[in-house]
């Protein structure tokens, strides 16, 4: 006991002397927001950096802002003007270097938003509760629900930074149902761009479904996750194909996701993830489906087969509840 006090004391000890010897030399970043049209500093715009420390600083009357004592490494740095500029949701990232003062300026647009409406397609009467979700690359994102006129409101104050590039995700929270997507909505500054409506037809057929079952027993496999995307229709700005949902198979092994656009789709196959399982051992269970044709009114057969018995998905789930 008295070996452990000793060498806590020496730790102790030896980290004083070392904070003494060579102490933290901090750095500072300074800069000027200014607006995109009139060139002039803003004020009131909330500077946020998070790396080695948080810290959060205001533009003055003048625009002018500086935060001081920031450990050297890198940070993120985050604008976040009020009415009527945009909110800036992209972090930059700066490096701070040992007693140096980093110049960081920031020009800000006037921003914009999204109104828009999700209703049932047969009846138009407004869906609600549905969950809205907009992005554009660059930009930002921004959220949503829908009210009981079915409407919702993105970048309420102009938060939206402008950009040709967003999409609006639909997800209702009706298990089975696929999402519904709008592609290039534009977001202009100072402006209100009215989305065209978001239409879920409940009782269109529209989908793909299937059994997942074992290679190695032929049993069904429960809670295997299915994930569909559009094949080859991309998100604006990105080369990343449009989602569509997720289902998970049941007791029998069955899945079904409805309300699809007729089209061409992909999907992946997932089982679920456990601890005791390694990344490559999690990959070499998953499948994928490419080349699924979804016409209208339609449900389109996709089996599969995974390489793991049916007891061991049991397991992992018990597991991990």
């Amino acid at each position: 006991m008295k070996t452990i006090k000793i060498m806590a004391f020496a730790f102790i000890v030896v980290i004083t002397l070392t904070s003494r010897l060579f102490p933290i030399i901090y750095g500072s970043v300074s800069g000027i927001v200014t607006d995109e049209d009139t060139g002039k500093g803003v004020p009131n715009v909330g500077v946020s950096l998070n790396g080695r420390g948080n810290l959060t600083v205001d533009t003055d009357k003048e625009g002018k802002f500086v935060a001081k004592l920031l450990k050297p490494g890198k940070y993120g740095i985050q604008f976040t003007p009020s009415f009527p500029h945009c909110n800036v949701t992209v972090p930059d990232y700066i490096y701070i270097e040992p007693g140096k003062n980093i110049i960081y300026n920031k020009v800000v647009k006037l921003g914009g938003s999204i109104r828009g409406k999700v209703l049932y397609s047969d009846t138009k009467n407004p869906f609600i509760g549905v969950s809205i979700h907009a992005f554009a690359r660059y930009a930002g994102s921004e959220f949503d629900t829908t009210m009981d006129d079915g409407s919702y409101f993105l970048g309420g104050g102009g938060r939206m930074c402008p950009s040709p590039n967003y999409y609006i995700e639909a997800k209702c929270n009706i298990p089975n149902v696929a999402y519904k997507v709008l592609l290039g909505v534009i977001v202009e500054k100072g402006k209100e761009t009215k989305a065209e409506d978001i239409l879920f037809d409940l009782n269109d057929p529209t989908g793909i479904d299937g059994f997942i079952f074992s290679s190695l027993n032929g049993k069904p496999l429960n809670d295997i996750q299915i994930s569909i995307h559009s094949q080859g229709k991309k998100y604006p700005g990105s080369n990343d194909d449009v989602d569509m949902g997720e289902v998970y198979t049941n007791s029998d092994g069955y899945y079904y996701i409805k309300n699809l656009e007729p089209g061409t789709y992909w999907i992946d196959i997932l089982p679920p993830i456990a601890d005791e399982w390694s990344f490559h051992e999690f990959l070499s269970y998953c499948k994928e489906k490419s080349g699924i044709v979804v016409s209208s009114g339609k449900k389109i057969r996709v089996d599969s087969q995974l390489d793991i018995p049916s007891e061991e998905i049991s397991a992992k789930e018990d597991g991990n509840e």
